[in-house]
C-alpha cells in the first residue's frame, strides 16, 4: 500500500507507504520488484526524487513541527533542511538538482521559499495568494488540508 507517489526521470518511484507496506518513504522501480525502505517515520510524507535519481527530498513532523529533509536514495545520510518553528513542506526540486522549493506559513502568510540541497542559502521566493490547504469546500469532513497538495518546479 502507499500513496504521495513521484515518478523520478529514471524509472524510479518514491512513495508514502501505509498499511502492509509499513510507514515511512519507500522506493522502487517501474516494476515493483524491489521495494527499499528509506525512512520508518509515519509523518513522512511528500517525497521528491532528485533530477538524479540520488536523493529524496521529503517534509515530516517531528517533535510537533513539519521541516524538510533529504536523504540518499540508499537509506544513508538523512539530514533535516530546515528548523523554523513555521510549518514547512511540500518540497520540490529545481530540474538542474541545485535547489529545493517547499511551501511555508511563515510571518503569518503561506509563501514558497528556497534552499540549496545542503540546507543553505535560505530565502523567500514568492508570496502565495490565500493558503496552501487544499480543503474542497464541499469534502471538508475527508480533507487533510495542505498534506494532500504538490508543488512542482518545470523548466520554462
Amino acid at each position: 500500500n502507499g500513496e504521495y507517489p513521484f515518478w523520478g526521470r529514471d524509472g524510479q518511484i518514491v512513495f508514502k507507504g501505509w498499511g502492509n507496506t509499513a510507514p515511512g518513504l519507500r522506493l522502487t522501480g517501474a516494476d515493483f520488484a524491489d521495494i527499499t525502505s528509506l525512512t520508518s517515520g509515519v509523518n513522512d510524507s511528500a517525497p521528491a526524487l532528485s533530477p538524479n535519481g540520488r536523493q529524496v527530498a521529503f517534509m515530516a513532523q517531528n517533535e510537533g513541527n513539519w521541516d524538510i529533509y533529504v536523504i540518499n536514495n540508499d537509506g544513508s545520510g538523512l539530514k533535516q533542511l530546515t528548523t523554523n518553528p513555521a510549518r514547512d513542506g511540500l518540497p520540490t526540486w529545481s530540474p538542474d538538482g541545485r535547489a529545493i522549493a517547499f511551501v511555508s506559513d511563515r510571518d503569518g502568510q503561506w509563501a514558497i521559499y528556497g534552499l540549496t540541497p545542503g540546507g543553505s542559502g535560505e530565502q523567500k521566493l514568492l508570496d502565495m495568494v490565500g493558503a496552501a490547504d487544499g480543503i474542497v469546500f464541499y469534502d471538508q469532513a475527508n480533507s487533510r488540508g495542505w498534506l494532500e497538495e504538490r508543488i512542482s518546479w518545470a523548466n520554462p
